[in-house]
């Protein structure tokens, strides 16, 4: 299974935020908009701790992995043929929603059987899906919620990738579409982050 580029970093389109760490510093996690993401910021990343279910954990004790390279241009989906899928989902109060390539890779469980890295295009409300609670300090609520909706479209959505300077930590990434509480990410897999 694979990618629908290659890529290792963080999705967003330009009107979504990123939770990410800044300067190197450990104080707390900031929102800023994806395209103003910059080389040595640090975004958040979950690496697999198999014992754990669902089994990911917060990378670099918790405060992400640093961003290397940033070309500034995003890859562009939908309105050309190319499907664009946003995942639903209820947390916390409210819901979120994540729009992301029908081909790129999420972490899911499906019932009673393990986890997957499966195509968004592939993801239906039996799934569930890894989403971490941003307002806890560092970003290590991580935890396992039901998918209660897809849809998919053509429209236009720009995705933009930094990359991380040890991708063997950055196996998986936080990306967020937030309609209400701007708390909550989505983790979805870098292909280098597979099962």
């Amino acid at each position: 299974m694979g990618c629908s580029v290659s890529q290792r970093g963080c999705v967003g389109t330009t009107n979504n935020t990123v939770l990410f760490e800044g300067n190197g510093s450990s104080a707390s996690y900031g929102r800023v908009k994806i395209v103003d993401v910059v080389v040595d910021d640090y975004l958040f990343t979950a690496h697999r701790k198999d014992l754990n279910d669902p089994p990911f954990e917060g990378g670099l004790m918790g405060l992400g992995d640093q961003v290397t390279t940033m070309d500034g241009s995003p890859e562009i989906y939908g309105g050309g043929g190319d499907v664009v899928n946003t995942i639903k989902i209820s947390v916390g109060g409210g819901t979120e929603f994540l729009s992301v390539s029908a081909l790129q890779l999420i972490p899911a469980k499906l019932s009673l059987y393990g986890w997957v890295d499966i195509p968004a295009k592939d993801l239906t409300t039996d799934h569930s899906v890894v989403v971490i609670d941003f307002s806890v300090p560092a970003g290590w609520s991580i935890s396992r919620v039901e998918i209660i909706g897809m849809a998919s479209h053509a429209n236009t959505v720009n995705i933009y990738h930094p990359l991380f300077d040890d991708p063997q930590e950055s196996e998986y990434y936080a990306a967020i579409e937030t309609k209400s509480t701007n708390n909550y990410g989505i983790l979805v897999a870098t292909c280098e982050g597979e099962f």
